[in-house]
C-alpha cells in the first residue's frame, strides 16, 4: 500500500539525520560483546526514554537487561515489532581502525559491532521518532525489542517470548546490504570431543593423536562452505527454496594434553574438541545431525579402535521463511519503493541466507509474519566492520514508512 504523500514527506522531514548518525556513532564506541551488553542498552534505554517512548528494562541474566520501547497505537491497528540484538560476537585480528573508536571516514561508521548491528539499532529508534515528531498517531503498537545475546542462539529473544510479548508482524534487522532476506538457514552448533592416549616419539608407545583423529573427521566431512550433496555424510531432504544448504565450517579447534589443554612440544596430544557450525534446511534437526556425525566417527572407530569421542549439542537456532503474501514483506517493499523509488533484492539471497537471527524462534513461537533487512553488510566477523551513513539513514526512513504502512494511521 502506498502511503499518502503528504504523511510520508511530513514523517521523513521529521527524521533527525544528525542525531541519527550521531547516536550510531556513539553505540559503535560501547564495546558490548555477548555477556556484557549493560551499557549499550542503558545507553539505548536513555536515548529512547529522552525521545519520549514508554521504555522497560527487564533482566534476563545479571546485567544482561532487554530493552523494550514502546510507541504505543490508538488501538484498532496490528501492532509491529522492530527487532535488534545489543550484542556482538568477539573481535577479530586484522584491525586498522580503532575497535571503538565511532570514526566516520569517507560516509562510513567503522566500529566493532556497528554493522551487525548497532547501526540498525539507531535507525530504528530514529525511525519511530521520527512518526512521534511527525504528530502522527498510530492505530497498532510499535515496540522496538533491543534484546541481549542473539549471537549466544537468541537469548534475548526466548526470553522475551517466554515472557508472552508479541506482535502481529515483526521486522528483524539484521545486516542484509539493504536487500529484502525473506528466508534464511537453520544454525546448529556442536562440539565434537576426541579423546585419545598420549606418547613420546622417543618411545615405542608414541600414542595415539586426538588431533589427528579430528583431522580425520574433517576430511571424512568434505570440504567446507560448499552444499552438500544427498548421500554424502549428513542425512536431508533436498529443499528447493534452500539452495545451497546445508553446508558448514569447523569453528573453533583446540588439543593439547588432557582437558585443561596443556602444552607439551613432545607428548602427543590426548585431547582435542571442536566446534562444528552447521548450516542446515528445517527438515534437518540438529538431534539427527549429531546422528550423523555420530555414524562418521563410529566407522572411523571401527577401522581403528583405542580412542573415544562425545558429541553434544551447543546450541541450535531454527530457520525462518517469511509467509506467502506476509503483511511484513509487502510493506517494506512498498516502504523501500516510497523511499528510494526502485525495489531492493528480495528473497533467498546470497549470502545473508546463511546467517541465523532471531526471527526464526520468533516464528516458531507463534509469530508468523516477519521479514529481515538492515542498512549494514554482514561483516560483523571481519576487521574493519563499517555501515554505509546513506544506508542507515534510508533504512531509518524506509523503516518509518514501514510502521505507518503495518501499523495503520489513526485519523
Amino acid at each position: 500500500m502506498h502511503l499518502d504523500a503528504r504523511l510520508v514527506r511530513r514523517v521523513l522531514g521529521c527524521l533527525q539525520e544528525s542525531p541519527l548518525i550521531e547516536f550510531a556513532r556513539d553505540l559503535a564506541r560501547i564495546p558490548s560483546v555477548f555477556g556484557s551488553e549493560r551499557t549499550l542498552a542503558e545507553a539505548a534505554a536513555r536515548r529512547m526514554g529522552a525521545l519520549g517512548f514508554e521504555v522497560q528494562t527487564v533482566d534476563v541474566e545479571k546485567d544482561r537487561p532487554n530493552v523494550l520501547g514502546w510507541v504505543r497505537g490508538s488501538g484498532g491497528g496490528p501492532s509491529l515489532m522492530f527487532n535488534g540484538h545489543t550484542d556482538t560476537v568477539v573481535q577479530s585480528l586484522g584491525w586498522t581502525k580503532p575497535l571503538y573508536g565511532g570514526d566516520l571516514e569517507d560516509g562510513r561508521i567503522y566500529g566493532h559491532g556497528v554493522s551487525n548491528m548497532k547501526a540498525s539499532d539507531a535507525a530504528m529508534i530514529y525511525a519511530a521518532d521520527a512518526i512521534r515528531r511527525a504528530g502522527v498517531k498510530l492505530k497498532g503498537d510499535l515496540l522496538i525489542a533491543l534484546v541481549v545475546g542473539e549471537c549466544q542462539g537468541g537469548v534475548g529473544t526466548r526470553d522475551l517470548m517466554a515472557r508472552g510479548v508479541r506482535t502481529d508482524t515483526f521486522l528483524c534487522a539484521e545486516p542484509t546490504d539493504f536487500g529484502i532476506l525473506t528466508l534464511h538457514a537453520a544454525s546448529q552448533y556442536l562440539r565434537v570431543a576426541v579423546t585419545g592416549r598420549t606418547g613420546h616419539p622417543g618411545a615405542y608407545d608414541r600414542g595415539l593423536s586426538a588431533v589427528q583423529k579430528m583431522l580425520e573427521l574433517t576430511t571424512r566431512l568434505g570440504p567446507m562452505h560448499e552444499a552438500m550433496r544427498p548421500g554424502g555424510w549428513m542425512t536431508f531432504q533436498p529443499d528447493p527454496a534452500y539452495g545451497g544448504l546445508p553446508r558448514y565450517h569447523l569453528a573453533t579447534i583446540r588439543g593439547a594434553l588432557t582437558k585443561d589443554f596443556l602444552e607439551s612440544w613432545s607428548s602427543t596430544p590426548d585431547y582435542c574438541t571442536a566446534v562444528f557450525n552447521v548450516r542446515a534446511t528445517p527438515n534437518q534437526g540438529v538431534e539427527s545431525t549429531k546422528a550423523d556425525l555420530e555414524r562418521v566417527l563410529s566407522e572411523m572407530q571401527a577401522a581403528e579402535g583405542g580412542w573415544a569421542y562425545e558429541v553434544t549439542v551447543v546450541r541450535s537456532m531454527p530457520a525462518f521463511e517469511a509467509p506467502p503474501e506476509g503483511v511484513a514483506v509487502r510493506a517494506l517493499v512498498s516502504a523501500c519503493d516510497q523511499v528510494t523509488g526502485t525495489a531492493p533484492p528480495v528473497g533467498a539471497l546470497e549470502p545473508y541466507m546463511f546467517i541465523a537471527s532471531d526471527a526464526g524462534i520468533m516464528q516458531a513461537t507463534g509469530m508468523r509474519d516477519g521479514v529481515l533487512m538492515g542498512p549494514g553488510r554482514f561483516t560483523s566477523a571481519t576487521a574493519d566492520e563499517y555501515v554505509e551513513v546513506e544506508k542507515l539513514i534510508l533504512a531509518a526512513k524506509v523503516y518509518a514508512l514501514m510502521a505507518l504502512d503495518v501499523c495503520g494511521v489513526a485519523s
